[in-house]
């Protein structure tokens, strides 16, 4: 009983973080839109204010482009420490990488006769390489990954969905699973939930697919990972949902974001796994930029009715 009140206090925990910290990502985003915009107009002392208005909502919301863009601002500004601060911590701690870009970007002109420049720069190189070693491992993991699933209908609806064909499939593509696990793993536990900058957009993706795809435990482990990846823009937050609700499901719980859809082996018709507090679910599903519950039905071909709930 200790331990199962242990599991849900958790929970609760994480789901009030969530819904608590969702919002002041977002007014965080507002103040850097406004930020970025300042810089357009070349208001450059307001923009890094601005900047640093958004950062004191606190770090677990900061981008690398935030930090980036924010240099930007205060080299313009003629601060040139703050400027060597905030790159260096885009540089060092979020792996900024686009070596062509900051060799040539106008903003950092003052800067480049500063003693930190050259060993800023040479990180900016290594992380560009190690970020090109990354993307392309990630990108082949993502093709397989979807290659097998983008066959499966056809070898299903070819051999029957019960048929020893399908099943060897299913079975190949579960090992390859295993495998892009074992490759994954130690970039997550060495890196921690890796973002653009680290692997690239497509290889964001492949990390994603390859913990969706994996067990429940494997699952749990990595959820508190990705959820603080999400705050920094470091992962996707529909995906999250998606992840947050495999995870409900795993352990016996309904799911928040009604993303797991099932099929009746009896009918073959689709339906939504349980749902908690129904009533809120489409609040939920636009804080994650979900579409509403009524057009994600209709997908799968469900006839969905709040009025029905």
């Amino acid at each position: 009983m200790c331990k199962f009140i242990t599991v849900i206090i958790l929970l609760l925990t994480a789901l009030t973080s969530m819904g608590q910290e969702i919002p002041k990502m977002k007014e965080y985003l507002s103040i850097i839109k406004n930020a970025s915009n300042l810089y357009k107009i070349k208001c450059y002392k307001d923009a890094a204010a601005e900047y640093d208005r958004a950062f004191n909502l606190g770090d677990r919301f900061i981008r690398v482009a935030d930090y980036y863009n924010s240099a930007c601002c205060q080299a313009l500004n003629n601060n040139s420490d703050r400027a060597i601060r905030n790159l260096s911590k885009a540089i060092m701690d979020g792996k900024y990488s686009n070596y062509t870009h900051i060799l040539s970007d106008p903003d950092f002109k003052s800067l480049r006769k500063k003693r930190e420049w050259g060993l800023l720069a040479e990180h900016v190189r290594v992380n560009e390489l190690n970020k090109n070693r990354l993307s392309a491992l990630l990108d082949s993991i993502l093709e397989m990954d979807q290659n097998y699933r983008s066959n499966l209908d056809s070898v299903t609806k070819e051999f029957g969905a019960g048929s020893p064909k399908t099943k060897e499939y299913y079975q190949k593509m579960h090992e390859l699973d295993s495998l892009n696990l074992l490759k994954v793993r130690p970039i997550i536990d060495s890196i921690g939930w890796p973002g653009p900058y680290e692997v690239g957009n497509k290889g964001g993706l492949a990390i994603f697919l390859v913990i969706q795809h994996s067990n429940a435990e494997v699952q749990e482990k990595y959820l508190p990972l990705m959820r603080s990846a999400a705050m920094k823009g470091n992962a996707i937050l529909a995906n999250l949902a998606l992840l947050e609700d495999r995870v409900a499901i795993s352990n016996g719980r309904k799911q928040l974001y009604g993303s797991q859809v099932f099929v009746d082996p009896k009918t073959n018709s689709y339906f939504l796994a349980p749902i908690e507090d129904e009533k809120n679910l489409n609040l939920r599903r636009k804080e994650m930029d979900l579409q509403p519950i009524e057009e994600y039905c209709k997908l799968f071909g469900i006839e969905y009715s709040f009025a029905d709930k």
